[in-house]
Order: C-alpha cells, then structure tokens, then sequence
C-alpha cells in the first residue's frame, strides 16, 4: 500500500512496482505524490494479474525471486541485504536503468518460466516507464531551471545538488552535466593547491577512488588547521586507497593530526569477497604511515565519539540512503565549526547519497568548497 502525502487516500501497489522504484523494501513506509501514486494503481488495475488489493500472487512472487537473482548475476544493482521477512524477496537499492528495458529483457528470456500472465510484464514495464518519464519530466524542468538561477545568482551548492538530482531520474540529461561541471570549475579555487608526487603509491592501492578523488583528499587535509586536539575520521576504508591518500597527505605536510578509519572489513560484494583488514594494514605498512592512522574493525554508528572533535570527515560506507544519513547523523554532533565533510560516489546511481548531500547544501546551510569525479566536499556552517 502506498499513501498519499497530500490526501492520505491508500492505492495498490505491487512489489514488482517497488523493486523497479528503488524502493527500501518496507511499503507501509513509502510516500509517493499523489499522482505518481494513482498513475501506479491505474496500471495494476489495467493489467490482470496484479489488481488484487493485498496479495503477492505465486507467479508474482516466483518472477520476483528470479528476477533478483537476474539483477545480482548481471550487476544491474544491489540488493537490499536487511530483508527477510515473509519470503518476499527484497527490492533493489536505487533504480534500475531508467527505461524499465531489465524487466522487459528479463521477461523475453523466461516467458515460458514464469506462465502466461508474462506477456503481460514487457507492457506492463513500459507503461510503467512511460508514466516514470512524465510524470518527472515536470520535476526536472523545474530543477534544471532552480539550479540554472542559482548558478547565476553564484549559489553553486545548491545549483549543482538540483543538477545531482536531475541525472537520478535522468543519468544522460545534458544540460544537468553542464551545471555540475560548471559549479565543480566554479569552486575549484576553494581548497588550497598542493604538490602530491605520491599519488602513485595511492594508485597501487586496490580500490575504486580516481587519483583526481585523492588529490582533493590531500587538499582537504592541507585546508585543515594543524590542531592536535582535533581529529579526521573516515568511514569505509575497503582496503586502504583513500586511507593511503589520507595519510599521506598528512605526512608530507608534517600535520600533527591523525585519522581514524572504520570499517568492518566484512566480505565486500563489489570486491574480491575476501575480508579487507589484513590488506588495509599492509597497505598502512608499506607506505610508512602506520602511526598516522588508527583501523578500527566495526560499523560506522558502533564507534563511540563522545569528546571528539573532527575537524574533518570522509563518508564512504554503505551507499543506502538509510546509511548514509545514519552515518552523518553519527558524526554531526562532533564536526567543528568550519570543519571539511566529504561524501564519496555522489553519482547518479547512488541516490541516498545524493539526497543526503541535496539536504546538506539546500538546507542546512553548508558551503560547497570542492567536488572532482565522484567526490563531493563541504563545509559545515560556522556555527556547527
């Protein structure tokens, strides 16, 4: 059931309708618009098979548990691993691709599989795609047009989260491409200029941050006021490849301050599924920068804080909008005034992070002072 925010009038939908909208896989929890909402319920109740108010029906559920272990084997997305309840396989995190072509495809390959409602599913998903693509084409003129005013105006935090947001719904938009490179040249100036010839000893590092990513890294840590008393802390380490630019960056620079990385190293789906910890502390070994940075083996909001003060943080954990805001909430409170926020794969395909790093700069007054690749670095507001 998904209500409406704007009558709480209840429709009808189906978890296939969920999975293909990225949903958190709790639908008593989900607020849609109103119209998004009824145009969702108008196509169950136009297509047999998927009307019946309640009801997961067997081919449903069937086509459901296949179609997940579709979208892992292809890599489409990744699934929500939190799940489990009543056997219903768990939606995806983030959307699909935005034409719904996934369900179509899959549906070709398994017809005969999944029983005769199944010439039903391809037309089902383009109806779904095509009511997707209009009912947000209103959303993102408005955005493109807010965040083409806040450009002008100089306000390029917020022009380049309406422009973040634009390419969720739309990856190839691109007028929203021309925004987030002109607000990242715009503030390109904000952190200071740094000589870093050990980006090569980053590179050797297993993991997914560009070397541009590092490089502004290092210029966060040189942005930072050489106080001991404060810390930097990074959430989500993998195997070390931005821990290494981390802390390198402070080395080179004689910084008395050191950084603190959480992670808990658990098989990684995206990675080699082997435990991370023992190529983190090698990686700290072998680039002389073990007493520099302190591993901690745990989940980001288990790491007590009580009497920190960070004058710098990087967010890079678990990409889930639920995480992401639990991550920041975890660090909030010891952010220093003034002090460096870093949110890492702040892209299209991860919109929990971009809706953390939306509501950051269009409403709690943080500045945008850096962004390179998919790393996205702010200031917090003088009186945090």
């Amino acid at each position: 059931m998904i209500v409406s925010r704007h009558t709480n009038a209840s429709y009808d939908v189906s978890y296939l309708d969920l999975l293909l909208h990225g949903s958190s896989g709790k639908a008593d929890e989900l607020v849609f618009t109103l119209d998004r909402a009824q145009a969702i319920a108008q196509a169950n109740a136009n297509i047999r098979h998927w009307s019946e108010p309640g009801v997961v029906e067997y081919p449903e559920l069937a086509f459901l548990r296949d179609f997940r272990a579709f979208v892992e084997d292809e890599q489409l997305a990744r699934p929500y691993d939190h799940i489990a309840d009543v056997g219903i396989p768990p939606p995806f995190h983030g959307p699909l691709l935005p034409n719904g072509t996934e369900v179509v495809e899959f549906a070709r390959r398994r017809g005969v599989a999944i029983g005769e409602w199944a010439v039903d599913v391809p037309t089902r998903a383009r109806q779904i795609a095509a009511m997707t693509r209009s009912l947000l084409a209103t959303e993102i003129s408005k955005s493109l047009r807010l965040a083409r005013a806040d450009q002008s105006a100089g306000r390029f935090g917020p022009a380049l989260a309406r422009a973040l947001r634009v390419q969720v719904f739309d990856p190839d938009d691109g007028f929203a491409a021309e925004i987030v490179s002109e607000a990242a040249a715009a503030v390109s100036d904000r952190l200071p200029a740094i000589e870093a010839p050990w980006l090569d000893q980053v590179d050797a590092v297993d993991g997914w941050l560009r070397l541009q990513e590092a490089e502004l890294l290092a210029r966060c840590v040189a942005a930072l006021d050489p106080d001991p008393s404060t810390q930097l802390l990074e959430i989500g380490s993998y195997k070390g490849r931005s821990t290494v630019a981390i802390g390198l960056a402070l080395r080179s620079l004689g910084s008395p301050m050191t950084l603190t990385t959480v992670d808990p190293h658990t098989p990684y789906m995206f990675g080699d599924g082997a435990d991370t910890y023992e190529s983190l502390t090698r990686a700290l070994a072998e680039n002389g920068i073990t007493d520099l940075v302190k591993p901690l083996r745990a989940r980001s909001t288990e790491v007590n804080l009580d009497g920190v003060t960070l004058s710098f943080a990087f967010l890079d954990g678990m990409h889930e909008a639920a995480a992401v805001q639990a991550d920041y909430r975890h660090v909030a409170p010891h952010l220093a005034p003034g002090a460096i926020l870093a949110f890492h794969d702040c892209m299209y395909n991860f919109p929990g992070v971009i809706a953390t790093v939306q509501d950051l700069l269009l409403h709690e007054g943080y500045e945008l002072i850096g962004f390179a690749g998919q790393l996205v670095v702010l200031r917090t507001p003088a009186g945090t």
